[in-house]
């Protein structure tokens, strides 16, 4: 623009056209709104002119040559008949294109801008702007259509929202409709099968109470009558079988516990009802053994020398210990949840720490029976109940 208007000053209107005419050839639309731009101030020039030409001809009397003036304006009208042409080339591009090709059109001929922002008014005029480079004209047409068909915009563009939320919050509330009857139905599982187990486990532990107290009866009896040790070794045999099998319950409960929960089918609190369980088992297994543990001890008294009973006594203890520390161990996995130590404390209880009648008998005949004479008590497990008092 400074270029034009220092020409235009200098009256250089011929070398004004020329520089015209040979960029019109490769311009694009923007730059022919700036020539727009330029044959109106070109037009304003040349009126302005026209004045000081007839005031300077009616002062000084001189007369001019016409052919120069029919000259420019011969070149006026060449550079508007050529941007008549070239507006109605637009104009044609316009309604044949869409805003697509437009854009596309756009891009590929224009050279960028820095720091600017094209915005067309009502008059194809520009604005320039330093904050933005984007056009206003799709933001104003939006305006327009939103302005004309403001409930139609308003129902198209909640109506998917509305649809969309309804459909998640019924999704949701069926996933948790199903999550809650999954777990209704585990948990009633659950409790039919420890209701079962410990049904079972009630008369597994009365049958083998009248077993154990006929044994012991007739253990105590035969030393009694110091009857010889293999004449009634068959009822020795059933007493010590009493002792393993209790061990043996609770070590098969504690591996199948291990392996539920080695595939995930338990969490946290299952883990923590199906412990319980375990612990009442491996209690009323402490309680079997510690009874048979008294009763040896009784019998050691009676008969102190009988070393095979000093034997089975000293083995008794050394299931007592272990299962206390099971108890221990459990008690502690609330506040300590490893259950690694717990599997630890099963592993070394074994039910081949019962001895057998014939393991007795070898043990008798090889052992020193100094070895046994001090008496060893095992550790007592103690659990404290809180009642509350109405």
């Amino acid at each position: 623009m400074k270029f034009l208007q220092k020409k235009l000053e200098e009256r250089n209107i011929l070398e004004v056209r020329d520089d015209i005419q040979v960029k019109l050839e490769s311009m694009n639309v923007v730059q022919l709104e700036l020539v727009l731009e330029a044959v109106e101030l070109i037009g304003e020039a040349t009126k302005e002119f026209g004045k000081q030409d007839d005031s300077q001809r009616s002062a000084t009397t001189l007369v001019q040559d016409p052919q120069p003036e029919s000259t420019f304006e011969m070149d006026i009208l060449n550079i508007t008949n050529e941007h008549a042409k070239a507006q109605e080339e637009i104009r044609k591009q316009l309604e044949n294109d869409d805003l697509e090709g437009l854009d596309r059109m756009v891009e590929e001929k224009e050279e960028p801008l820095s720091n600017t922002q094209m915005s067309f008014s009502s008059d194809r005029r520009l604005s320039f702007s330093s904050e933005s480079e984007e056009p206003e004209e799709s933001e104003e047409s939006e305006e327009s259509e939103e302005s004309e068909n403001p409930e139609t915009y308003r129902k198209f563009e909640k109506e998917p929202y509305t649809e969309n939320r309804h459909r998640a919050e019924s999704n949701f509330q069926e996933k948790l409709r199903e999550i809650g009857e999954k777990g209704e139905e585990n948990a009633r599982r659950a409790r039919e099968e420890r209701e079962r187990f410990e049904a079972e486990t009630e008369d597994l532990r009365r049958k083998r109470q009248a077993e154990w107290e006929a044994g012991t009866a007739a253990l105590i009896e035969c030393i009694r009558l110091k009857w010889r040790f293999e004449k009634e070794e068959d009822a020795l045999a059933s007493w010590l079988k009493l002792l393993k099998n209790s061990i043996l319950t609770v070590k098969r409960e504690f591996s199948r516990l291990d392996q539920q929960i080695g595939f995930g089918n338990f969490d946290g609190s299952d883990i923590k009802e199906k412990l319980r369980a375990l612990h009442d088992s491996v209690e009323k297994s402490y309680d079997t053994v510690f009874m048979a543990f008294e009763n040896v001890k009784e019998l050691c008294a009676q008969f102190p020398d009988r070393i095979f009973l000093r034997i089975l006594q000293k083995n008794l203890v050394d299931v007592l210990n272990k299962q206390c520390g099971i108890l221990k161990e459990i008690d502690g996995f609330e506040a300590n949840p490893i259950f690694e130590r717990i599997r630890e404390a099963f592993h070394n209880l074994n039910p081949t720490d019962i001895p057998t009648t014939w393991k007795l008998k070898e043990d008798s005949l090889n052992s020193n029976f100094e070895n046994y004479c001090s008496e060893e008590e095992p550790e007592v497990y103690v659990t404290v109940k809180i009642e509350e008092i109405l």
